[in-house]
């Protein structure tokens, strides 16, 4: 403990507080204000963040699927990641908003985060703390979230103890399909959600027209995930001119004729920097009137 820290409170719960008489007389005034107006500061913050995800969940409920994301990463200059914890926020502290009301409970936006998503003990845990004066950093509270995650877990683990004698043991192809059915819905949900977005960026370009290089830089790296994923999902291998350094060691047959076996080549096809490199700026055209038609094709 230093000169410049001071203990409230003795026992079980510590609060430590700043000890202002170790600063010359002159700043103290002007210390004690700057600090109040860093906590409403902290406050302010935290409202905005509330603000932008009552926003983000509105229109993400509204938008039609496929469209949120591309709208908030081109529009509102939020990461994926950043919109999605605004809105955890949201959801969490609109019906009790404490620490945004109470300049002497503020949290960084960052201790909000990792609390709009914790258990309810960690919450109140926190609460109890601010409330009996202890100032909590975003490492404390993260601490905090942890401890009443892993609480949680052992008491899950207990709850489930006396039930595992009578639970029949899968076997191994059992388990084995159970994982990768959760491990593909998963991935459908998500790849149709990405090839989506890829339909977006092919009519967008249509109207805007940008540069070969701009537009290989928005679709190349997405083609490359939504090729590995097709494949994984359709255990089915793309037939197309265009060969990747990267190959897998299964001997997966290729697609049926179809829309998804055109779907796979095209994702094929737009995937690899010498397939870029191939084509010509005259080529661009006809490539945006086959992405969207053979995109479409399957997403109706």
């Amino acid at each position: 403990m230093t000169k410049f820290a001071i203990i409230k409170n003795g026992g079980a719960n510590i609060a430590v507080d700043f000890n202002y008489d170790a600063i010359p007389t002159e700043h103290r005034e002007q210390l004690r204000s700057d600090a109040i107006a860093i906590r409403a500061s902290l406050i302010a913050g935290a409202q905005s963040l509330m603000d932008a995800g009552e926003k983000l969940a509105r229109w993400r409920d509204t938008l039609p699927h496929g469209a949120w994301l591309p709208w908030v990463e081109a529009e509102t200059g939020m990461s994926e990641q950043w919109a999605r914890d605004a809105i955890n926020v949201y959801l969490r502290f609109r019906g009790d908003p404490l620490f945004l009301k109470d300049n002497g409970l503020a949290l960084p936006q960052t201790a909000l985060v990792r609390l709009a998503t914790a258990p309810e003990g960690a919450f109140e845990d926190v609460k109890d703390r601010l409330e009996r004066g202890e100032r909590l950093r975003v490492s404390d509270v993260s601490q905090i979230v942890k401890r009443h995650r892993e609480i949680g877990q052992e008491e899950s683990h207990d709850s489930e103890t006396p039930r595992k004698p009578t639970t029949k043991r899968l076997s191994a192809s059992e388990e084995l399909r159970a994982m990768s059915d959760k491990a593909i819905n998963e991935l459908i949900t998500l790849f149709v959600e990405r090839l989506a977005q890829l339909l977006q960026i092919i009519e967008h370009a249509r109207t805007e027209k940008p540069s070969k290089k701009n537009l290989e830089k928005q679709m190349r790296t997405r083609a490359q995930w939504l090729s590995d994923a097709l494949e994984q999902i359709a255990q089915r291998r793309a037939q197309s001119a265009t060969e990747f350094v990267h190959v897998t060691f299964l001997d997966r047959p290729p697609f049926e004729p179809g829309p998804w076996a055109d779907v796979a080549a095209f994702l094929r096809d737009i995937a690899h920097s010498l397939a870029w490199e191939r084509i010509k700026a005259s080529d661009i055209p006809e490539l945006l009137r086959r992405g969207k038609e053979t995109l479409q094709t399957v997403l109706v």
